[in-house]
């Protein structure tokens, strides 16, 4: 695993929650975009990441090369923020700035940021494990949804 954020130190004596993205069958450039966009999204009013890695891409050889190279990728992160999936209309005003789920969701934020980007993303599988590890399914759209796997 490759360290893409640590600012633990911003962090300190605040409850961290571990989370886990993984996006399945994406190509080197769509890892590239996908770390640059976490860090775009550490920040506080963000997703809060205090720290994340990312699982390298498989090395390959001379002749593999030249074909189209996807794996899995998987993205482990701590933030400050707690996700608690809950509907649009259950949201009061303090969830707003203290909840993972209005930072992931929503038009503008970061699911629909990359079904935006120019990075053919739209149909890939995402799963996302909350901080019970819990595990769901993520479909990318202009406001984008997380639903829990049965």
């Amino acid at each position: 695993m490759e360290e893409i954020i640590n600012d633990l130190e911003d962090f300190e004596g605040k409850a961290l929650y571990d989370y886990r993205m993984i996006f399945h069958s994406i190509d080197k450039k769509q890892r590239d975009y996908l770390i640059a966009h976490f860090q775009d999204y550490s920040w506080e009013m963000g997703l809060a990441i205090a720290h994340c890695t990312v699982s390298a891409m498989p090395k390959v050889g001379l002749l593999k090369s030249f074909s189209k190279n996807e794996a899995d990728i998987e993205f482990q992160f701590k933030s400050s923020k707690r996700f608690e999936n809950k509907d649009w209309d259950e949201l009061n005003e303090a969830d707003l700035e203290e909840i993972l789920d209005t930072r992931l969701l929503g038009k503008e934020q970061f699911f629909s940021n990359i079904w935006y980007s120019d990075q053919n993303m739209n149909e890939k599988d995402i799963t996302f494990f909350d901080q019970a590890n819990k595990e769901y399914r993520v479909e990318l759209s202009k406001g984008s949804s997380i639903t829990e796997k049965p």
